[in-house]
C-alpha cells in the first residue's frame, strides 16, 4: 500500500482535530444578529402554517415552503460562518418567492430558467402592483443583484495549502453584510404577503396573528395599513 506523504497526513490530522473540537462560541453582536433574523424567519413560518390551515393554493404553498427552507438553511449557514453558502440560499429564496406568487396567474413561470425574465413577469403581476408592493419589489431586486455580484466575487483567500483553509470562519464584516441582506429581503417578503393577504392574516389564530405582527417592523405595518385603509 502506498504511503501518504507526511504533509497530507499532518493536514488530515489537523482536519480531524478541527471536527472533533468544533463548537460555536457566539458573542453578543452575533447573538443580536441571529435574533433579528430568527424573528423574520419565525413570522414567515407562522404565515406558512396559517396558509396551510386556510387551504391556500397548494402549488403556491409548495414554493413558499421552499422559501422557508431556503431561509432556514441561509440562517444556519450564516451561524456556521458559511457566508457564501448563506448568500446562495438567500438568492434561491428570492427566486422561489417570486415563483410562488406569480404562478397563481402565470403557471408556466415555474418552467422559466431566465431569472431576469422571472423578475419581468413578477413586476407586472398583481402581487407586486401598488406603491408598497413596487417599493418592496425594488428592494428585493436590488438585493438579488447584490447577492449575485457578491457570491461570484466571494473567493476564499488561500493563506496556505490546507483543507482547513475552506472550513467555516467567523468574519465580522461578512456577517454584518449577510445579516443586512437577510433582514431586508425577509422583511420585504413579509410586507408583500401582508399587503396582499391581509384578510388571511386577520383570520389567523389570535396568538399567531399577534406574533406575526410583532415580528414585522413598525414601518412595514404603518405602510401596509396606510395603503389598505387610506381614503
Amino acid at each position: 500500500m502506498k504511503m501518504m506523504s507526511r504533509r497530507i497526513t499532518s493536514d488530515f490530522d489537523s482536519f480531524v482535530n478541527f471536527i472533533v473540537n468544533y463548537q460555536l462560541n457566539i458573542n453578543k453582536e452575533q447573538s443580536d444578529s441571529f435574533k433579528s433574523m430568527h424573528k423574520k424567519l419565525y413570522a414567515f413560518l407562522i404565515f406558512l402554517a396559517e396558509l396551510k390551515i386556510q387551504r391556500y393554493s397548494e402549488q403556491s404553498l409548495l414554493y413558499l415552503k421552499e422559501v422557508g427552507s431556503d431561509l432556514m438553511i441561509a440562517l444556519f449557514c450564516m451561524i456556521q460562518g458559511l457566508y457564501k453558502t448563506s448568500k446562495i440560499q438567500l438568492r434561491c429564496s428570492i427566486e422561489n418567492f417570486l415563483k410562488a406568487l406569480v404562478l397563481i396567474k402565470t403557471n408556466d413561470v415555474t418552467e422559466e430558467k431566465n431569472v431576469y425574465r422571472i423578475f419581468d413577469i413578477a413586476k407586472a403581476d398583481k402581487h407586486f402592483v401598488g406603491k408598497v408592493q413596487q417599493k418592496s419589489f425594488t428592494v428585493i431586486q436590488k438585493n438579488y443583484k447584490t447577492l449575485c455580484r457578491t457570491v461570484h466575487g466571494d473567493i476564499t483567500t488561500f493563506d496556505s495549502i490546507s483543507a482547513l483553509a475552506l472550513l467555516p470562519k467567523y468574519n465580522e464584516k461578512s456577517l454584518r453584510e449577510c445579516v443586512k441582506l437577510y433582514n431586508e429581503v425577509t422583511e420585504k417578503f413579509l410586507e408583500i404577503l401582508f399587503v396582499n393577504y391581509y384578510e388571511n392574516v386577520d383570520k389567523m389564530h389570535p396568538e399567531n396573528k399577534k406574533d406575526f405582527l410583532d415580528c414585522l417592523s413598525k414601518t412595514t405595518k404603518m405602510e401596509v395599513n396606510n395603503t389598505l385603509f387610506s381614503e
